[in-house]
């Protein structure tokens, strides 16, 4: 795991990748992760389950009538997401349909968060961001967002569509898909949360970083402003030197 990026407690021991200590707010690969901050015994009963029945079963158990069993295949599936090995193996073993049904069928808060920061951890990878804004994730977690209270579900599906901002080939449906919008009226929320404010600057940077052209549909849409305002906060450094290279990457271009 990289880090963490769910309602778990935050495991500072995950080393230097972690979203949390300093990473470059571009770096895809060190973007915040949902891992459950288990104990050693837990986490070795997951791949225990893992190796002893597979994906395919694991993906089964995330369509099931009892929410609890929802529950606990979604924590599995959110933890191997986080590790780079296992992404790909989800996506060929048919994880995608699944994470997304879930998070259709699903009334408990908890599931849906969980399994938002599961696409959050996947969309870390550059390979499956095509496919994974082409299959319609990118929708349903800002339908999902629209839906929801919660801030860390709030702070999954930001930091999702952050991880997407810094592929040049998504950033046209991210516009016409209201991905980008989303992270505006986050920014523009009447009620901030500093966990989802931050990835909302990491957004707007890795948006800006990629050409002149992202730097201007940023200032097109009406960023600037917002970016303005997270840098002068000095009191939440993250939030500021997320903003502070997003306009460093806006004026360079």
């Amino acid at each position: 795991g990289r880090g963490l990026f769910s309602m778990f407690k935050r495991n500072k021991s995950k080393g230097p990748d972690s979203g949390d200590s300093g990473d470059s707010p571009t770096s895809s690969k060190g973007s915040p992760t949902i891992t459950a901050s288990t104990p050693k015994g837990k986490s070795d009963a997951v791949t225990r389950l893992f190796d002893q029945v597979g994906l395919p079963t694991i993906f089964g158990l995330l369509g099931y009538d009892d929410p609890d069993v929802r529950l606990h295949a979604i924590k599995v599936v959110a933890n191997l997401a986080a590790e780079e090995r296992h992404q790909m193996e989800i996506v060929r073993e048919g994880g995608l349909p699944a994470l997304y049904k879930v998070i259709r069928i699903s009334n408990d808060e908890a599931t849906r968060r969980i399994a938002a920061g599961a696409i959050a951890n996947l969309a870390m990878n550059e390979t499956i961001q095509e496919r994974l804004v082409t299959d319609g994730a990118l929708k349903l977690i800002v339908n999902l967002a629209e839906m929801t209270e919660d801030v860390q579900t709030k702070r999954m599906v930001a930091g999702g569509i952050a991880n997407l901002c810094g592929n040049p080939a998504v950033q046209p449906r991210i516009i016409s898909e209201g991905g980008l919008d989303c992270l505006l009226a986050f920014a523009d929320s009447e009620t901030p949360h500093p966990d989802v404010q931050s990835q909302v600057a990491r957004g707007f940077a890795n948006f800006a970083k990629c050409d002149a052209s992202s730097a201007k549909k940023l200032v097109e849409k009406g960023v600037l402003p917002f970016i303005v305002s997270f840098s002068a906060m000095t009191d939440l450094p993250q939030i500021k030197r997320h903003a502070d290279m997003a306009m460093a990457y806006i004026s360079m271009h």
